[in-house]
């Protein structure tokens, strides 16, 4: 005990001796040696001390990085720390481990999850470069590997078993995508108790994401795909015109042949979030490419079903007789074709199934569910199973509707 006092009185000795030697300098001098800090949280407000060493050598041209164990749940952006970019010098790795003492992480920590993303533990160096704070519901970091592969750890700010769980939807629903061969971003799920760079409190579970090319569509400026909504509301007090399978969904998806395959999978999986956020579209390669889904059958504060939006939309169309472009009916039909797809690979024994498995890889035991994982998992199966049979009614009263179009002018 004596012994590990003397230590952390020379170590700040040492650092304090360091700040007042090395002169002010406001750029990293090469000749300074680089310096690691290695703490068990940070940033955390109640190190202040800790903070200020880092800055003072900073300032005086060091070279510093820190390894953390995790972040601090209670860590509000203090100024000092974005003035010094200091979450760029990051890496979040458990260093408590004597295989990982270095910036890669063990290669037994189930790489097979990550087995489509690439990443290697054993070969390639995984750093934090960007912290995303403007989020109300998730921690956000971009991380990259030492080929240069970007991707997105994202981790629920609640506590709460029932967020928590969330990842699993979101492992699920990218998975159905990633199956089916629609466009969007590839998901894994990081356990609970598992550290990894950028999964901010170590205990909890997240998620490792794709990071997918191009921009956002609400940041189009101009263009053909500027003004696309592909939203299936589904909140009672919204417009009816605006609800589930409306015509504008059916106008803009016929835009480009990515879209119908994302609406396709946002009324099979209930996803009632496609905001233009929520889609990136890349000029590059021409494609549109979907992200963030961690809601399945979403039916709170009295929502419906989108399924069972969608069949009552058609099933409107049809008695109004309502008439449809080439290129509508094209979009349709390709809607129609993923929906089929979906169904065919995905009936609800499978994602049942699929549930299971994947809340035991982010660390939640079958048989020890709290009541309301349990309850929330049961809800979500029984609307799971009424989503499918709508779905195949859907599929039968599109062909209807594409039937009823032939002897009209549109057609």
């Amino acid at each position: 005990m004596v012994k590990r006092n003397k230590l952390m009185i020379f170590r700040k000795i040492l650092f304090l001796l360091l700040f007042l030697v090395s002169g002010r300098a406001h750029c990293l001098d090469k000749n300074k040696p680089k310096i690691l800090f290695i703490v068990h949280k940070f940033p955390r407000l109640t190190e202040t001390f800790v903070l200020s060493q880092i800055n003072g050598l900073i300032e005086n041209g060091f070279d510093i990085t820190i390894w953390a164990r995790e972040g601090d749940e209670t860590y509000v952006l203090q100024s000092d720390v974005s003035k010094y970019n200091l979450l760029e010098k990051i890496l979040y790795i458990d260093f408590y481990n004597s295989k990982t003492q270095s910036t890669t992480l063990r290669q037994n920590q189930n790489p097979g999850n990550f087995a489509l993303l690439n990443l290697q533990y054993n070969r390639k160096k995984i750093v934090v470069y960007k912290f995303l704070d403007n989020r109300t519901s998730c921690y956000v970091f971009f991380i990259k590997d030492g080929e240069d592969n970007h991707y997105i750890v994202k981790q629920k700010r609640k506590d709460s078993l029932v967020s928590q769980f969330r990842v699993v939807f979101e492992m699920l629903n990218a998975y159905i995508a990633e199956i089916v061969e629609i466009p969007a971003h590839r998901v894994r799920i990081l356990p609970m108790g598992i550290p990894f760079p950028g999964k901010f409190v170590a205990k909890k579970t997240a998620t490792i994401h794709t990071l997918v090319p191009g921009c956002q569509v609400k940041q189009l400026q101009g263009g053909p795909y500027y003004d696309v909504d592909i939203k299936q509301y589904n909140h009672p007090l919204v417009s009816k015109y605006k609800m589930g399978l409306n015509r504008k969904v059916i106008a803009d998806m016929a835009l480009h042949s990515d879209l119908p395959l994302i609406v396709a999978l946002d009324t099979f999986i209930g996803n009632r979030d496609r905001n233009p956020n929520n889609y990136f579209y890349d000029q590059s390669s021409d494609r549109f490419y979907a992200i963030d889904m961690d809601e399945i059958c979403d039916t709170r504060d009295g929502r419906i079903l989108v399924s069972k939006l969608a069949c009552s939309k058609v099933r409107g169309m049809l008695k109004n007789n309502e008439i449809f472009n080439r290129h509508e009916i094209k979009g349709l039909q390709h809607y129609q074709a993923t929906l089929k797809k979906l169904v065919d690979n995905f009936p609800p024994r499978i994602i049942y199934m699929l549930i299971d498995q994947f809340a035991l890889q982010a660390g939640f035991k079958k048989k020890y569910y709290v009541p309301e994982i349990l309850n929330m998992v049961n809800q979500t199966k029984m609307k799971i199973e009424k989503t499918y049979y709508d779905i195949q009614r859907l599929i039968n009263l599109i062909s209807q509707l594409i039937e009823s179009q032939k002897n009209s002018n549109g057609y």
